[in-house]
């Protein structure tokens, strides 16, 4: 899994005394200009979604591995296969909270 930790780093930079430029904090994704967040965002939450999922996959993975039998070879492809549908359903997420954001931001203009 240290192939992930490069994000690990990155979705816990709000948190550690890492420096980096502001707009490419998590929750700035859809940001054209340098910004400060202040509140809450759903934003750019794609990659640590799936991360997520990835993680939970290998830890039932390991723990269903423990003893062996075809119901649980089963389960462990299902949840592999859940985790893998994570990224096109967060994808699906963010570009929907973005065209909500877009369309309220039309109709306040």
């Amino acid at each position: 899994m240290d192939h992930w930790r490069p994000w690990y780093k990155w979705a816990s930079s709000h948190v550690h005394a890492n420096h980096r430029p502001v707009d490419t904090y998590l929750g700035l994704a859809e940001t054209t200009v340098p910004v400060n967040l202040v509140e809450a965002s759903n934003s750019g939450f794609v990659d640590p979604f799936q991360l997520t999922a990835l993680s939970l996959a290998q830890l039932v993975d390991t723990y269903l591995r423990h003893s062996k039998n075809f119901d649980r070879i089963v389960h462990i492809d299902v949840f592999h296969e859940l985790a893998n549908e994570m990224a096109d359903i967060a994808l699906k997420a963010e570009r929907d909270s973005k065209r909500a954001f877009e369309a309220l931001n039309r109709t306040d203009s």
